[in-house]
């Protein structure tokens, strides 16, 4: 008998409701990550933490929560069939800093991370080191509004769903820890 065999159970009512998720996705350069974390024997389950190269961390990028949309479909031809996997989500306004984000990772192989369900803590990441996501975007400023749409996109198909991933999270700090005194002179310049 094949272990991974196994029956699967009817869900809970409201199992298929929509799940509140977080407004930051978390961002993984796929250049930065030095272990990747092995699945569980069912292929599904990350064990254990994404350990990033020395200086690495991950980003936060914010995106309205109701635009959030995570999506894989299930391709190609007998004997080639893949999955492809893709997260989408809006950035509202045209700040500086989405702009100088998008400019410097068109064609960088991105992991998304995102919250399934913002109640349970439980995420999911899509991509691999090896088969990252990268940046389709587009840019709308009319009578509707204005906002960047951020679609992350596999370029080749692989065998794998978005994997469940339970481990930490690394994430950049954009702040001057208040723990210790900064003086702030000319000589300095501007600081932030």
């Amino acid at each position: 008998i094949m272990s991974f065999r196994k029956s699967v159970p009817q869900p809970l009512p409201g199992a298929g409701a929509p799940k509140p998720k977080k407004p930051m996705v978390t961002i993984v350069f796929a250049d930065d990550i030095l272990v990747f974390p092995m699945s569980d024997v069912n292929g599904v389950k990350m064990l254990g933490n994404i350990v990033l190269k020395d200086g690495a961390k991950m980003e936060r990028i914010y995106e309205t929560i109701d635009t959030q949309k995570a999506s894989h479909t299930f391709e190609g031809d007998p004997d080639k069939e893949g999955f492809l996997k893709m997260f989408e989500g809006s950035h509202p306004g045209d700040q500086l800093e989405i702009n100088e984000f998008i400019q410097n990772t068109i064609g960088v192989g991105m992991l998304v991370i995102y919250d399934v369900d913002c109640s349970t803590g439980l995420r999911k990441v899509l991509g691999t080191p090896c088969n990252p996501l990268y940046l389709k975007p587009e840019f709308t400023d009319d009578k509707d509004g204005v906002a960047h749409m951020l679609k992350f996109e596999q370029r080749m198909r692989d065998r794998f769903v978005a994997k469940f991933y339970e481990g930490e999270l690394s994430i950049a700090e954009n702040y001057v820890s208040p723990d210790f005194a900064l003086a702030i002179t000319d000589a300095n310049g501007p600081v932030y």
